[in-house]
């Protein structure tokens, strides 16, 4: 293995965006029809701000612990090249699964119709506290991963939340215009599936840079004359 190389290894840029297009597409459509199979039961139930930050967090964590599984697994085919990242996919599958707890529980009712608009916990505090939390929690265990091997890694979970950010902001937007996706179909494997296959290369693009850029303790910059070729 060239030790100048990034977590990609020589790997071109297409693997890396093939696998995030099909992930982000398939894991988007079991994602989204899980989420919509565990909450539809309360939709429109008058619950208390508590009971819709349980439902809601129990239900996100479910279907996106099996997104980030998927994810996991695509990123791992082309990873396993240059990384022995064994324990990738459990690292996404726990990192995303943990994060919709967090996104699930402070939103409460207010993003399923679920119950009262306002979560259990106040709104200021969300703002604030929530954000930063997700984005730790969904990089963390892959960050343990890549620190292993390479110097620089400590931006993971920032590039990675950027990324997804990006990425599902742009895919949200296309799939609420397209017209035959409805209001009452957010969520659902189609809805998810379109914005997955919109968010994934967005992300890949992303990502890969960043991966690409990494180098293995001692080894020359990109930019260092005597860098091996």
């Amino acid at each position: 293995m060239n030790g100048t190389l990034g977590a990609l290894g020589s790997s071109p840029i297409r693997p890396w965006l093939l696998a995030h297009f099909v992930a982000f597409t398939i894991g988007g459509a079991v994602a989204g029809g899980v989420l919509r199979a565990l909450e539809q039961p309360y939709y429109g139930r008058a619950t208390s701000a508590l009971d819709a930050g349980v439902i809601q967090g129990g239900s996100l964590a479910a279907s996106m612990a099996m997104f980030g599984a998927i994810l996991g697994a695509g990123q791992w085919l082309v990873l396993r090249r240059s990384l022995p990242a064994g324990g990738w996919v459990a690292a996404a599958a726990l990192g995303w699964g943990l994060s919709g707890i967090v996104m699930g529980f402070t939103a409460g009712g207010s993003v399923s119709g679920i119950g009262p608009d306002e979560g259990p916990v106040p709104a200021a505090i969300t703002a604030v506290v929530g954000p930063p939390v997700v984005v730790v929690v969904l990089g963390l265990v892959q960050w343990m991963i890549l620190r292993r091997e390479f110097t620089g890694a400590g931006w993971w979970p920032l590039v990675n939340a950027a990324g997804l950010f990006l990425g599902v902001s742009v895919g949200l937007v296309v799939a609420k215009v397209v017209p035959w996706l409805t209001p009452t179909q957010f969520p659902s494997g189609q809805a998810f599936a379109l914005m997955g296959a919109i968010a994934g290369p967005i992300y890949g693009v992303i990502t890969w840079q960043f991966l690409t850029e990494l180098r293995r303790p001692g080894a020359p910059s990109p930019t260092d004359p005597g860098r091996s070729r």
